[in-house]
């Protein structure tokens, strides 16, 4: 996390595969802001029973090594609101007790979320990771660069985009047939009682 409390809507980030977890997680902790549940709250920003949207991040902050180098997945929550201050002589102590957080309510609500995430990720046996969840994405990304590079662009970038494409688009088939047939599913085998 890098900045907490800007404001008082919830912004949720994480990589794909734990953005299921972190939907599922809001629905559990009261919105200091509106007393719903903070799912609710975030999905009311969105079309009408919609899930919330769960951003993308993306480098150039905390978890950069983490994401970016050692592909370990991240998530990344805050309430955001106007701010303009950040990394000011202005972004301090009073302005945060006054103006943006007064009682630290929003404060407090971020710091219960955190504490139920990392509770249910260190009791939980195996991780909730969605990786037909990555898969989609991934997908995705490669139309965003496609339609980026567009047609006028070397044929050598289409051909690797295409490999790329089919990869992403096998991941995702893969991901999907494993779920329902459960075969992603961790196989743990009880300990060998040999000596």
């Amino acid at each position: 996390m890098d900045t907490g409390v800007t404001g008082g809507e919830f912004i949720g980030g994480a990589t794909p595969a734990l953005a299921h977890f972190l939907r599922g997680v809001t629905k559990d902790v009261q919105d200091p802001v509106t007393g719903k549940p903070l799912y609710d709250a975030w999905a009311s920003r969105f079309k009408k029973d919609a899930e919330p949207q769960v951003e993308t991040i993306v480098g150039a902050t905390d978890y950069t090594a983490y994401q970016e180098y050692l592909g370990i997945s991240c998530i990344d929550m805050f309430f955001d609101g106007p701010y303009g201050v950040y990394h000011s002589m202005y972004d301090d102590y009073f302005r945060q007790s006054t103006i943006v957080d007064p009682g630290f309510a929003i404060g407090v609500g971020l710091s219960r979320l955190w504490g139920i995430l990392a509770w249910r990720l260190a009791e939980i046996p195996v991780l909730p990771m969605q990786y037909s969840d990555y898969a989609t994405a991934a997908v995705g990304y490669i139309e965003a660069a496609e339609a980026h590079a567009g047609s006028d662009k070397p044929i050598k970038l289409v051909a690797q985009l295409a490999r790329r494409r089919r990869a992403g688009e096998r991941l995702q088939s893969s991901s999907r047939t494993g779920s329902r047939q459960g075969r992603l599913r961790p196989r743990l085998r009880a300990p060998s009682t040999r000596s």
